[in-house]
């Protein structure tokens, strides 16, 4: 029971837990670090400026990019083990724009006021904000020179060319269309890059069939970017593979709708999939980055779909090396200063300290320095420098203060001209650090000292994923590599260093996308083609799909080495850092996928209508198999007599049986031709002669003593008989006296030939009847060949009534036979009167 003593007592320790807890409460609050370390250091300095200065602009290193209403966007990461807390951070104040679930890549990015990027840390399952990283889609517009320009023109005017027409002729895949009729049906073709803004002026056109376009994320929409680098990309995809069904999805313009894509494209039946998306400021220098792992996530999780890529157009704006660095004084330089920091050093390139960087167009170009510090961990200061040829500093990008591990600035003014590119620190700490540096690409600047290895799109780092180096595919040829292409190979720094071989292969470039009418042309080279890798990619994944088409059960693996092996050699050695394995070939690949064979089917001879023996046979090849037979006299030998078991031979298992059966009633030979096709329709074939011979010709036999003599009135008894014969049998019976006995009164017993070889033959003869004839019994079997066998029947006719009194009366039969009895009988006497002499009266 309850006392009021001990009501007061337990009343007096709850309040003083729920002191004591308080107080706890209060401890551990004050021990715990700020939610708000959990922003990046960019979006912290944007926090605080915020704070103090609403209206402030970022700080000039920071890539974070604002909207109209002032909000900055940001990748909120989460636990990848609890669902995605959109509705926490939307009502923290984030508007949503994208979220992908692809560990480690469990992000919700959207739109933020600087002011409420607290509110978002503290959301639970936070555990970092960060700015996003971009994606570049480009298409690539060289200089073409002036005579270049009018042999292209005249190439058009002498008639209208076909969309991607010359890379479809290099590659061969008109031959493998024409050869195999496979065009590419069963096979869904995903798209990732900019946009498709004039798709459906194209499909108006008849030029493309319906295109899936899908968001980059559940519940997202297309980007606002406006392109048509997608576009172009399905135009060469449906000219080299017309049957395969296209999918788009924007991939622009962070990684998180990247990653986002190539999920929700294989959410939707993709399995093959081709992008031209840049991820400059993802992880360089590991396979173990956001974008790298995730795809490789998705990849190991579908293993039906293949992922290809670009290998860039950074080749010649490129360099990698270790930071070896040099008094900036023996550079010629003077002090260099870049945000406060001095730096007193600068690496060597190759042979010097300045790369003389050369701008052959004015234009916005990206500028990009990685180093080899772990992923988002700066401990480094370099500063990369652009200078003018009398050493003065034209531009500074600093890294000071930087969380990443990476400096970018997408879009730096260059006029033409000659420059030279310098990486400075202020001592020689940083020695050895390995870097990666590019400026512009395309082919519209150029390095004095390029190194390869320019492939800085992190998804190509993933295992699995094929890179695509560009040849030129204007001339109609497609030998020479374009001098924008990618090289490898790609070097990496974590967790090991290791060099990953690149490209792939490669595809032809600079094809006709007919720009006539659509805003194509801001998007095309000079001469009004399509050019860069971001047009040999998708080349080379058509390829892929009419490959898979013909082979759905092919691994990607297995397609990969069918297109690596199956490629034209244009390199010294195979693979190399140029071309990879060789340009992609679509009869090549399809040669270097085993043809089917058959062996096992022999001539026979049967006796019809008995069917062959089984007749064992083994078929070989690549995917289902399908057997069918040919026959050269069918009325012989029909298709449907030709019987392959199990049903599943040349899909569950190739070893099978063969059963020939001839058609009933024939005889002879005939060639019948087995043969096993694959999904591109290349056969093998065994012909035998099979020939049927004709069985016992059959036989008829009444048995003894049915031959009979009835009087007129009688029944007849029913013959018996026995027959023999193969097959079907057809017994009929015949009367020579159908007067006497009608053919229809001969009764074949029920059930004779098709139940039973012994029967009778019931007999009627007709009324008042009598005389004599031959019941003759026919067998015949379906070969034509016959036999007979007969029985006699006599019907004896009444004798006539006698008409003398008190007698019967006589027939006439009766009377004639009296009366030669009579008249013997009288002879006889005569004779003896003759021999005794004269009689005494």
């Amino acid at each position: 029971m309850l006392t009021r003593a001990n009501y007061a007592a337990k009343r007096l320790t709850a309040t003083f837990a729920f002191i004591s807890c308080g107080i706890a409460f209060e401890i551990l609050a004050a021990d715990s670090p700020p939610r708000t370390s959990l922003l990046s250091t960019e979006l912290q300095q944007i926090a605080q400026n915020a704070s103090a200065a609403p209206t402030s602009a970022p700080a000039a290193n920071s890539t974070a990019r604002f909207d109209s209403s002032g909000r900055v966007q940001v990748d909120v990461h989460y636990e990848c083990a609890v669902s995605a807390p959109t509705k926490e951070l939307a009502a923290a104040g984030l508007q949503i724009s994208a979220s992908v679930k692809v560990a480690p890549m469990c992000v919700v990015e959207g739109w933020v006021l600087p002011q409420a990027l607290g509110a978002l840390a503290e959301v639970q399952h936070v555990v970092q904000i960060r700015i996003p990283s971009y994606s570049v889609s480009q298409p690539v517009s060289p200089p073409v020179s002036t005579q270049r320009q009018a042999q292209i023109l005249a190439q058009r005017s002498a008639g209208s060319p076909a969309i991607d027409g010359t890379a479809v002729s290099i590659m061969h895949a008109d031959s493998f269309v024409s050869q195999t009729g496979v065009t590419g049906s069963g096979v869904t073709v995903g798209v990732i890059s900019g946009n498709v803004t004039n798709l459906s002026t194209i499909q108006s056109r008849g030029e493309l069939p319906a295109v899936t376009v899908l968001p980059s994320s559940p519940g997202g929409s297309l980007n606002s970017l406006s392109n048509d680098e997608g576009t172009m990309m399905l135009e060469e995809i449906h000219a080299v593979a017309p049957g395969a069904s296209l999918e788009f999805c924007s991939g622009l313009p962070t990684d998180v709708t990247y990653v986002g894509c190539a999920q929700q494209l294989i959410a939707n039946g993709a399995n093959v999939i081709v992008d031209d998306v840049q991820q400059a400021e993802d992880d360089l220098m590991s396979a173990g980055g956001p974008v790298a792992t995730a795809i490789q996530s998705l990849l190991s999780t579908n293993g039906a779909v293949m992922l290809i890529s670009i290998t860039d157009n950074f080749n010649g704006s490129y360099w990698e090396g270790n930071y070896n660095p040099v008094p900036v004084t023996s550079i010629g330089a003077g002090a260099l200063s870049c945000s406060g920091q001095v730096d007193n050093y600068a690496t060597t390139f190759i042979t010097t300290a300045i790369n003389v960087l050369t701008v052959k167009q004015a234009g916005q170009y990206p500028v990009i320095l990685q180093w080899a510090d772990p992923f988002d961990q700066n401990v480094s200061d370099f500063d990369l420098y652009v200078l003018d040829l009398s050493n003065g500093v034209f531009q500074c990008f600093p890294t000071v203060g930087l969380s990443t591990t990476y400096l970018y600035s997408p879009a730096v003014s260059i006029p033409q001209g000659v420059f030279q590119i310098v990486i400075a620190t202020p001592d020689q700490t940083l020695s050895g650090k390995f870097i990666k540096l590019f400026v512009g690409g395309n082919n519209l600047t150029e390095l004095s000292s390029p190194t390869t290895g320019s492939i800085v799109s992190p998804q190509a780092f993933a295992q699995g994923v094929l890179t695509t180096g560009a040849v030129i595919g204007s001339d109609g040829i497609g030998n020479i590599i374009e001098p924008y292409s990618g090289q490898g190979p790609i070097t990496l720094a974590f967790p090991t260093a290791t060099s990953i071989p690149a490209p792939s292969f490669v595809a032809p470039d600079a094809v006709y996308v007919d720009a006539a009418s659509t805003t194509f042309q801001s998007e095309l080279g000079s001469d009004g083609l399509f050019h860069g890798t971001s047009a040999a990619a998708p080349n080379a994944a058509a390829v892929a799909a009419l490959i898979r088409s013909a082979f759905p059960s092919l691994t990607p693996a297995q397609v990969t080495a069918a297109l690596q092996t199956g490629a034209t050699q244009l390199g010294a050695s195979i693979p190399d850092s140029t071309y990879g394995y060789g340009r992609v070939d679509a009869i090549g690949a399809l040669n270097t996928i085993p043809a089917p064979t058959l062996t096992g089917f022999a001539s026979a001879a049967v006796t019809g209508p008995s069917s062959t023996p089984a007749n064992a046979i083994t078929l070989a090849g690549t995917g289902k198999l399908a057997v069918s037979a040919k026959s050269s006299n069918a009325a012989l030998i029909p298709i449907a007599g030709v019987a392959v078991s199990p049903a599943g031979c040349g899909t569950t298992t190739l070893s099978c049986n063969v059963i020939v059966t001839p058609a009933p009633g024939k005889s002879g030979s005939a060639t019948v031709t087995l043969l096993v096709t694959d999904g591109a329709n290349r056969s093998a074939s065994i012909p035998a002669t099979i020939t049927v011979n004709k069985p016992a010709a059959p036989t008829v036999s009444i048995a003894a003593g049915q031959s009979q003599t009835i009087n007129e009135g009688s029944s007849p008894s029913a013959i018996g008989f026995t027959i023999t014969g193969t097959g079907a049998l057809t017994v009929t019976a015949s009367s020579t006296n159908t007067t006497l006995l009608p053919n229809s009164g001969i009764a074949i017993s029920s059930g004779c030939v098709s139940s039973t070889q012994t029967c009778t033959a019931s007999l009627s003869v007709a009324s008042g009847q009598s005389g004599n004839a031959t019941i003759t019994i026919s067998v015949t079997d379906s070969y034509g060949q016959t036999a007979t066998s007969g029985a006699s029947l006599s019907v004896k006719q009444q004798a006539a009534a006698s008409h003398s009194g008190g007698g019967g009366g006589m027939d006439l039969d009766t009377l004639v036979a009296l009366a030669i009895a009579l008249g013997w009988r009288m002879c006889l006497w005569t004779r003896l009167d003759r021999r005794r002499g004269p009689r005494t009266v």
